[in-house]
C-alpha cells in the first residue's frame, strides 16, 4: 500500500510542475508575441527576425559566427523590396 501511496505523491508532484511550466511557456509566448508585435511596428520584416532567431537556434550557425547577422536581414529584406 505505501508503494501506491509514493507512487500518487510523485505522480501529483509532476502533474503539479507541469501545469506550472505549462502556464509559464504561456506567459513566454505571449512576451515573444509582443517583441515580434513591437518590432514590425518599429519596421522590422517580422518573417526575417524570425528567420533570423531561426538561424541563431541553429547548430550551423554556431559554426559560421562571422556571418554578419544584419547582413542576412539586408539580403532578406531587399529580396522582398521593402
Amino acid at each position: 500500500m505505501g508503494n501506491e501511496q509514493e507512487f500518487r505523491k510523485h505522480l501529483c508532484e509532476a502533474v503539479d510542475k507541469i501545469e506550472d511550466f505549462e502556464v509559464d511557456k504561456k506567459c513566454i509566448n505571449e512576451d515573444i508575441r509582443r517583441i515580434y508585435s513591437n518590432a514590425e511596428r518599429h519596421g522590422v520584416n517580422v518573417y526575417a527576425l524570425k528567420r533570423l532567431v531561426m538561424c541563431r537556434k541553429n547548430k550551423t550557425y554556431a559554426e559560421k559566427k562571422n556571418e554578419n547577422v544584419l547582413e542576412k536581414y539586408m539580403t532578406i529584406k531587399k529580396g522582398y523590396n521593402l
